[in-house]
């Protein structure tokens, strides 16, 4: 991928978390709506972070980007569990104090980057690599690094088994049903909630699973 690829992909995928963003907010009402407004503009944050650093030519810029990177990445897994347990509307963590608690390590992960030139917890060394246009920070990996990342893949863990959790707990009600219409059931309560999200002018979509409880008909307008 050369340089101009890299930049494009980059500014493309800020763009596409705004407009989601920026939707999810005017569809606030729906269940998860905020959370996932939330968990895209950190995504934007990451990625405009990622940008910056790569366009800029400035050392002190590049490491200033590379820290507001930092800021988003360390911020996603947390983001995407309150999105899951928001999006089921389950009362596990539901309090803001509780849901601070699983931003300690990222905003402590935060200052140990910061400071890492004082006891390089976070890099053990550091270079530049330049590819033209741009230009990135690359590192060896220290001790903290690994405390971050185990704790992240295991709130993206977390957040993955809630939500197969959620998926048997409701096939189990519908047991008689076919496997394949319980899976179609799973599937389209995304698509309600994305679609509830977005507005398309004069579209209707219907769907009939024979469920013994209910016919869904989902309306895009």
């Amino acid at each position: 991928m050369s340089g101009i690829q890299y930049i494009s992909l980059l500014a493309l995928s800020i763009a596409v978390s705004i407009v989601i963003a920026t939707l999810c907010f005017q569809k606030k009402q729906a269940p998860g709506a905020r959370s996932l407004a939330m968990l895209m503009f950190i995504i934007t944050l990451w990625t405009l972070g990622q940008l910056m650093q790569a366009i800029s030519h400035s050392l002190q810029w590049m490491y200033f980007y590379h820290v507001l990177m930092f800021i988003g990445i360390v911020t996603v897994p947390p983001s995407v569990l309150i999105f899951i347990l928001d999006r089921y509307m389950l009362p596990f963590m539901y309090a803001f104090k509780q849901r601070i608690m699983l931003y300690i390590l990222p905003f402590l992960t935060i200052i140990v980057l910061i400071t890492n030139s004082r006891h390089n917890l976070f890099y053990a060394s550091q270079r530049i690599i330049y590819i033209e246009p741009i230009s990135l920070i690359q590192g060896t990996f220290s001790s903290w690094f690994w405390i971050h990342t185990t704790y992240s893949y295991l709130l993206l863990a977390s957040s993955i088994v809630i939500a197969i959790q959620q998926f048997w707990v409701q096939s189990k009600r519908y047991r008689k049903q076919n496997r394949s219409h319980i899976i179609i059931h799973f599937i389209t309560d995304y698509y309600e909630f994305i679609l509830s999200i977005f507005k398309f002018t004069k579209f209707i979509f219907r769907f009939n699973t024979h469920h013994p409880l209910r016919n869904r008909h989902i309306v895009l307008y």
